[in-house]
């Protein structure tokens, strides 16, 4: 998937153009392009990420600021959404390498731990090396089994969410299957961070454990107090 394109809802852009009372000649003069550039972008056309974003900043004004994201279609994020669970899937932890650019430089994930009960806690990691770090102690924990299984997608702006059932290998022995929840929040078209939370009790009690295993411990120590992609948090 080539990260540096884009699909348009030409229809966005072509209401916010009328907003303004201009014709697609003054917006092509303001952004700094052709006619013809304009209207393939209100036909619903690739567009480059510059020159979208030139065309967002052409149609901000100063009470109202126009970004990307207010004309990239949601299936654009879909499609990233879909990518990152595929990579998952398929290769595991070996999964960055192929999906570090669906990502913003800023990235992180949270994972919720003892879903409805009073004992709600999180653990976050940050950027590509967090997420490398944690699906390193995924692998040293569990073995995968059966992938990515009946998932399900919910689009929102700038927001999808995921459901699906995921089962897990531990010590030789097979956990139940169990729903997994991911929710993905977007900035200009690239994922800024991931929520997940589970709905087995078990499943999250067995990731808190984990924060005491000794080979985590001895992984954290290894980092830098102010490079650690891990941030643990107070319990």
């Amino acid at each position: 998937m080539n990260r540096n394109v884009i699909n348009t809802n030409g229809h966005t852009i072509r209401n916010l153009r009328n907003q303004r009372g201009w014709t697609q000649r003054e917006l092509a003069s303001r952004a700094g392009y052709t006619e013809r550039l304009i209207r393939k972008a209100e036909a619903g056309g690739v567009l480059g990420i510059q020159t979208a974003i030139d065309i967002a900043e052409a149609l901000s004004q100063h009470h109202v600021k126009v970004s990307v994201d207010d004309f990239v279609l949601a299936r654009d994020c879909l499609a990233a959404t879909q990518c990152f669970l595929d990579a998952f899937a398929s290769h595991g932890q070996g999964m960055v390498e192929y999906v570090k650019q669906e990502l913003t430089h800023d990235f992180s994930l949270r994972i919720a731990l003892f879903r409805g009960t009073s004992s709600l806690a999180s653990s976050d990691w940050f950027g590509v090396s967090g997420l490398h770090f944690l699906l390193e102690t995924i692998a040293v924990n569990f073995d995968l089994a059966d992938g990515v299984v009946d998932a399900s997608y919910t689009v929102g702006d700038g927001l999808v969410s995921v459901r699906y059932r995921q089962r897990f290998w531990i010590a030789g022995h097979a956990l139940d299957p169990f729903w997994v929840n991911l929710h993905f929040r977007f900035q200009s078209h690239r994922i800024a961070s991931i929520d997940v939370d589970y709905d087995t009790l078990a499943v999250s009690k067995f990731l808190f454990n984990m924060r005491s295993d000794e080979s985590l411990k001895s992984s954290r120590r290894k980092c830098d107090s102010s490079a650690c992609p891990y941030h643990p948090v107070s319990w």
